[in-house]
């Protein structure tokens, strides 16, 4: 178990990743039946393997992180049996403000790495599936505050995965207009997170190539050192 977790941690983003899509898409391969059960089951993997990210972090954010994971896997556990919406409350907030940290702490990584490799793809990757889910968060959030602000977004229980796969498709610029933002609030949102897409994919972009070709240009003196000593 010791060295599974010591595998996971060396290749925490790719780890993460893999755990993100899980997330994601992991509901299409599991059982209909008993739904927010398996949805509760993605969260809480997701929050396990997302301790990783803050593994050499300071202690004090490393102790924040791990008790709102502990919290948060406890509130899944407690929905099994009792479907309170106090608890759906908190939990969405105590999962809103984990996964807010996580994505300060992919982006940052991202932008004080030095090599582009396996781990800075994957952590790429990561980030933009993290602002598809910041989005849904949002638009959650506009949907409790300012009830009827999407249209077509189904019954309760579909509240959220509607909401999801809307953030996706405009992150995505897809459009396919099944939902509708109808509020001005919901409009701007749509506005922000469409704009913070390109924003990520524009700017990451140039990241990565200044990094690479740094790498490249680094690596090329290096060996014509050697060339020369030899």
């Amino acid at each position: 178990m010791k060295s599974i977790i010591q595998y996971l941690a060396k290749r925490k983003y790719e780890s993460y990743l893999l755990s993100l899509v899980i997330l994601l898409f992991g509901q299409i391969l599991l059982p209909s039946n008993h739904e927010p059960v398996w949805q509760h089951m993605l969260v809480i993997q997701n929050v396990m393997i997302g301790l990783l990210l803050f593994k050499n972090s300071s202690r004090s954010l490393y102790l924040f992180v791990l008790a709102l994971s502990i919290i948060l896997t406890s509130e899944c556990l407690l929905l099994f049996w009792f479907d309170n919406t106090l608890i759906q409350f908190t939990m969405g907030l105590s999962f809103s403000i984990y996964f807010f940290l996580a994505s300060l702490k992919v982006y940052k990584d991202i932008l004080i790495a030095e090599e582009v490799g396996d781990q800075m793809i994957a952590a790429v990757f990561s980030g933009f599936i993290m602002l598809g889910f910041i989005g849904t968060f949002i638009f959650v959030l506009i949907e409790i505050i300012h009830p009827t602000s999407f249209s077509n977004l189904g019954v309760n229980e579909e509240t959220f995965q509607n909401l999801n796969y809307f953030s996706f498709v405009s992150l995505l610029t897809i459009g396919y207009g099944d939902i509708i933002p109808l509020t001005q609030v919901a409009k701007k949102a749509v506005i922000f997170l469409g704009l913070m897409g390109n924003f990520y994919l524009t700017f990451i972009t140039a990241v990565i190539i200044g990094k690479y070709l740094n790498q490249k240009k680094d690596s090329r003196k290096k060996q014509d050192k050697d060339n020369s000593v030899s």
